[in-house]
């Protein structure tokens, strides 16, 4: 039986940061359908009950891992908003190729997913962006999690990112 690093690649996407989307970064791009079909970008977001800081998510097919010829595309998105527990995910969202608003006074967990087959032809790259909407500091990171592909020594498992 196999372990469940030697099944799945963490990979951290967004560094920590105190004011996570300021300058609206774009995640790190990542490799799908060559040793891994899917992926899913979990977001978090901290903010305090009187910050006001939001952010529209955007998911981005590419050509190549500089993140180059990105697309914009539709992607399903789960969300945890609860104070109480980061594991009661509602039911999953359909986003558009606009991408959703992340929600202000919110302690998050956004859970984006994405299947290689979803990719545009030519364009097997994949990452986030997140474009902040209203300016007031976020403290959150995001990391990716690829997996239905290669398996094996977390060690030598193929690179998700190059």
């Amino acid at each position: 039986m196999n372990k469940l690093m030697e099944a799945l690649k963490p990979v951290v996407v967004l560094e920590p940061s105190a004011d996570l989307y300021d300058g609206n970064p774009t995640s790190a791009t990542i490799r799908l359908g060559k040793d891994y079909d899917r992926v899913v970008f979990l977001l978090s977001q901290v903010t305090s009950t009187s910050n006001t800081g939001k952010a529209t998510v955007t998911v981005k097919a590419c050509s190549d891992a500089a993140g180059n010829d990105a697309t914009a595309i539709a992607f399903d998105y789960y969300k945890n908003e609860s104070s109480e527990s980061y594991d009661d995910f509602g039911a999953r969202q359909a986003a558009t190729d606009q991408g959703f608003s992340t929600t202000a006074n919110k302690h998050a967990l956004y859970a984006i997913e994405v299947r290689a087959n979803e990719l545009p032809a030519g364009k097997p790259w994949v990452q986030i962006k997140c474009t902040e909407t209203v300016d007031d500091p976020v403290v959150g990171c995001a990391i990716a999690i690829v997996g239905d592909g290669a398996q094996g020594n977390p060690d030598t498992l193929p690179t998700a990112i190059a």
